[in-house]
């Protein structure tokens, strides 16, 4: 055929030091710092394995990105790892380490797709696919990977009679992650040693006068009389396991535009989300989407183009609607 594309060898049998006979996936990840575009990966993964049948205690997992683990290891580390203690999940440098400069040839290797292919990163216009399988059956994977399937709502012997309203904060509270999840190893920590403190955008100005206006809630006179616990959350200084395990209890959660609003996934059928829009974030779709995909569209409140300072008595009016719209004897 005239030799056209090939080059010398190229039909030789592959010269193989190692053969690696475990199924492994292969993933580059799109980020490491932010929980929306890590479960871009997550869902991804969640999907391949469903699709192709491949149990999850006979999977290796080799992440050939250079990010550091990150915040959100805890989910690679335990709900896609099949036995406690075991390492199915490997960076690059863990890639490094294990095989060496040998060459490595696989009998069943499979390349998960890029993160922000993931079907749930529509953000620019409105699902019209309300209560989706899919996303309902990734809830239930990561609360049970985390082990906290006997505290939501479905495991008790009745619906919770308190209605749990979180709000989640956006502080500058914590490092660059870069920096946080340095190490002497790998991700030196000499490159990055100029990062303090990460200052985020669209923070609530005044927020202490919002979380004063809101811990009224428990003597609100709502008719029918509702009993209304307030938790006020910032996620940046808490485990993943206790973040989820908050979410798991909370009925209505508000707060600013941001990556952490990805958690409504794990609140319950009843739960409420409201997303203040400030600083010109009213065009984004992310969690209202993420919000109708695991419940339905009734099920999504907002605020849209907030000033900043946010009108105190407009955020509470609005959670007030979201708990008057609650069944306290419902799931």
């Amino acid at each position: 055929d005239g030799g056209e594309g090939k080059q010398d060898g190229w039909w030789q049998p592959l010269k193989c030091d190692v053969w690696e006979t475990t199924p492994t996936v292969v993933i580059q990840r799109d980020t490491f710092a932010n929980l929306y575009h890590d479960s871009e990966d997550f869902v991804n993964l969640f999907m391949l394995l469903a699709i192709l049948e491949m149990p999850l205690d006979g999977v290796q997992v080799l992440l050939l990105d250079l990010f550091p683990k990150g915040p959100f290891w805890d989910v690679w580390e335990k709900v896609f790892t099949a036995k406690s203690g075991e390492k199915q999940v490997l960076t690059a440098w863990e890639a490094s380490e294990k095989y060496g400069t040998k060459n490595v040839c696989f009998k069943h290797l499979t390349a998960g797709i890029v993160g922000p292919a993931m079907p749930l990163t529509i953000h620019t216009s409105q699902t019209l696919c309300q209560g989706a399988p899919l996303v309902r059956a990734y809830s239930d994977w990561m609360i049970r990977g985390f082990g906290l399937q006997m505290a939501t709502h479905f495991a008790q012997p009745k619906p919770p009679e308190d209605l749990v309203v979180t709000f989640m904060a956006r502080r500058s509270s914590v490092q660059w992650p870069e920096r946080a999840y340095c190490d002497d190893k790998y991700f030196k920590c000499e490159l990055f040693a100029h990062l303090d403190m990460r200052k985020l955008g669209r923070i609530v100005r005044n927020e202490d006068d919002l979380l004063r206006k809101l811990h009224q809630l428990p003597n609100y006179a709502f008719t029918p009389a509702k009993s209304v616990v307030v938790m006020d959350k910032d996620f940046n200084v808490m485990k993943l396991t206790d973040q989820v395990r908050t979410m798991v209890r909370t009925d209505v959660m508000v707060g600013p535009h941001g990556a952490g609003l990805t958690h409504n996934i794990f609140m319950s059928d009843r739960a409420f989300l409201i997303e203040i829009f400030i600083d010109g974030s009213t065009s984004l779709k992310h969690f209202n989407n993420l919000c109708t995909w695991r419940r339905g569209r009734g099920n999504y409140l907002s605020i849209d183009n907030s000033p900043n300072p946010v009108k105190v008595d407009m955020v509470f009016a609005k959670v007030v609607e979201a708990i008057n719209k609650i069944d306290p004897k419902t799931y």
